[in-house]
């Protein structure tokens, strides 16, 4: 992706994706140069499902509705 690093950018931590699949969730704002590394890129009507057993075994899972 061409963007610039100090652009602030949306960002959703484990802890802020709700335990239900109707798209609800917190965020951060981060800059995209801390982000744009180590992290999964998702947009629009993506699904993000965490991998990672504590956060599989508690449900976490979220649709990214806009």
């Amino acid at each position: 992706m061409d963007i610039e690093d100090d652009i602030d950018t949306s960002f959703i931590p484990m802890p802020l994706i709700y335990k239900s699949y109707k798209g609800e969730h917190g965020s951060e704002t981060k800059k995209w140069s801390k982000i744009k590394r180590g992290y999964t890129h998702l947009t629009n009507r993506d699904i993000g499902i965490e991998k990672i057993t504590p956060y599989l075994e508690n449900c976490k899972a979220d649709f990214l509705k806009t």
